[in-house]
């Protein structure tokens, strides 16, 4: 059976359109994503950034779940078109205004409406394609979106170093506007997919039943729970806790981020040709473990020592994400019920972790949470050990 998935060609060149909007959507969001909560903490206390990040993640999960009849009535292209137009605006006010009102709402705004704008490219890639390449395109698919987060911090630190957010909100406008662009010019004539409508019970419940598929439900969650601490609170913590300057954070952010090219395509060629995707999945969650227990020995202002465990900490979720992307769409195939509620668990895990990270400072220090991460990914190298190695039948 592996012998057929790699004989399989892969040619990236098919999905070419999809990846050029990736890359431009990628850059509008990575242009902000790691100076969201230090521009947010301006206004708001630490402890109220997490809310208005769950504020955003709950608004994204009502999207998914009441999405499927506005798609099947105006097309998705038409929705995707309105939603870029819709996240300019946000951005052009998050730039230009002064008033902290709508710069709250339109954050709220920007967070609910990025990873519907995303899931709407993973819908186009899913209709188009082949279970035998699932690994391989995935992983072109996060690769080509980590070019973006590699790059972006380096521009984030020549332009924010003297304390204005303005410029880099205005370039990731104009990113949005590259994306729209790029829409416009090939997603017009494109087949129209579409999101599934999402019944929950029922399709938590058929979730549920399926242990492989619980349990990499549950891999992806904790994958999902460790980005958004890593987003939302090392960037305030190594700016005002290890007293680096926004040149060097956003420095140590890229660097960091550098696995993400290196590892996401080779990690999706071994899966599609051994599917050796539950081993990485461990191998994955314990490095992010390790790297998590590290953090409260580094001292402030060891700027290689950080750039170091952070990459240490990315490397194990470099690995984990297109392993477990192609373990679940694998074992999905043929069952679209699944995958809308596999869709929701990104922002679901946001939700949790922005919370509870919100309820935790006011009782402890930043500099405190870290270890309690780092016995959440050690959850999830727990569970990958339950997964039964995939085995898919052609």
């Amino acid at each position: 059976m592996y012998t057929l998935l790699r004989k399989s060609k892969f040619r990236p060149g098919k999905y070419r359109h999809i990846f050029v909007a990736a890359l431009f959507l990628s850059f509008h969001y990575y242009l902000v994503t790691y100076i969201n909560s230090t521009f947010l903490k301006g206004i708001v206390s630490e402890n109220i950034i997490g809310l208005l990040y769950a504020i955003g993640s709950t608004i994204t999960i009502a999207v998914f779940l009441t999405i499927a009849p506005a798609i099947k009535k105006w097309g998705l292209y038409r929705f995707v078109f309105t939603l870029s137009l819709v996240e300019i605006a946000a951005l052009l006010t998050l730039a230009l205004s002064h008033s902290p009102l709508l710069i709250l709402l339109a954050f709220i705004v920007h967070d609910a409406n990025n990873p519907v704008l995303l899931a709407s490219l993973d819908v186009y890639l899913e209709d188009n394609s082949d279970i035998s390449q699932i690994g391989r395109l995935r992983g072109t698919f996060l690769t080509i979106l980590s070019v973006a987060a590699v790059i972006s911090p380096l521009a984030i630190g020549s332009l924010v170093d003297d304390g204005t957010f303005t410029p880099i909100y205005m370039f990731s406008a104009f990113f949005a506007f590259l994306f729209l662009l790029s829409v416009i010019l090939n997603f017009k004539r494109h087949a129209d997919g579409e999101f599934r409508e999402i019944k929950v019970f029922k399709e938590l419940r058929e979730f549920w039943k399926d242990k492989n598929i619980r349990h990499i439900g549950m891999c992806s969650a904790i994958l999902q729970f460790f980005y958004s601490w890593l987003v939302i609170y090392v960037p305030i913590y190594l700016a005002f806790n290890m007293g680096f300057s926004w040149a060097n954070t956003a420095l140590i952010i890229s660097i960091s981020l550098i696995p993400f090219l290196l590892f996401e395509i080779p990690v999706g060629q071994s899966a599609d040709g051994n599917g050796s995707e539950k081993h990485l999945i461990s191998l994955g969650f314990f490095l992010m473990t390790v790297a998590l227990i590290l953090f409260s020995f580094i001292p402030a202002g060891s700027f290689y020592a950080w750039a170091a465990i952070l990459f240490l900490a990315r490397s194990g979720a470099s690995i984990v994400e297109p392993a477990s992307d192609s373990y679940f769409f694998k074992k999905s195939k043929g069952r679209d019920e699944l995958i809308g509620i596999y869709r929701i668990a990104s922002p679901g895990a946001f939700v949790v972790g922005s919370v509870f990270g919100s309820i935790l400072l006011t009782f402890i220090p930043l500099g405190n949470i870290f270890p309690i991460l780092a016995s959440v990914t050690f959850s999830g190298f727990l569970i990958s050990k339950l997964l039964k190695n995939n085995t898919v039948s052609l």
